[in-house]
């Protein structure tokens, strides 16, 4: 009968504690376009100390005192909860699997600022012209599908922050 107990006991605890591993540990990323990412602009995006969202102007003509990589900023939120950055990157990294066309313009509406330690990664990005540039820690541009949109554009109108249309 004691060992019975026991048993049923160290059952319990295992569950106990694997429940809390589950529940508690770091998030993981997922989403099929994560592995086209470079490693070491992953690293800056996914565990950075700073992660802006920033609204940008398309139209770099535009006189502003305030540019990132050339376009003017219309706004900017730095992103501190750790599962609102996670769903932006997941729905980034699910844009990013796109497989489809460019557009021939570069109208970018929302850029991205992540720093860790001395290295920078930024993006700046236009879901209607399917591409993103890296500047900082990667340099280069991929392609992206207009999904992300979305969310991006709910983070800025939920904390009632300006975007263009």
């Amino acid at each position: 009968m004691k060992s019975g107990l026991g048993l049923t006991l160290l059952i319990v605890a295992f569950g106990i504690v694997g429940t809390a591993l589950l529940l508690f540990r770091e998030p993981r990323y997922h989403g099929a376009g994560r592995k086209l990412i470079p490693k070491d602009g992953l690293k800056v995006l996914e565990n950075g100390g700073e992660f802006i969202l920033l609204s940008l102007d398309y139209r770099p003509w535009m006189k502003s005192t305030n540019n990132f990589h050339g376009f003017p900023i219309v706004g900017k939120i730095e992103i501190k909860d750790p599962i609102q950055r996670h769903a932006i990157l997941d729905a980034l990294y699910e844009g990013v699997a796109y497989n489809g066309l460019e557009a021939a313009c570069f109208d970018p509406r929302f850029g991205i600022h992540a720093k860790m330690g001395n290295r920078i990664e930024d993006l700046v990005i236009c879901f209607e012209c399917n591409q993103i540039y890296f500047y900082g820690a990667t340099q280069g541009k991929l392609l992206t599908s207009g999904a992300p949109a979305g969310i991006f554009n709910r983070v800025f109108s939920d904390a009632h922050v300006s975007i263009i249309e």
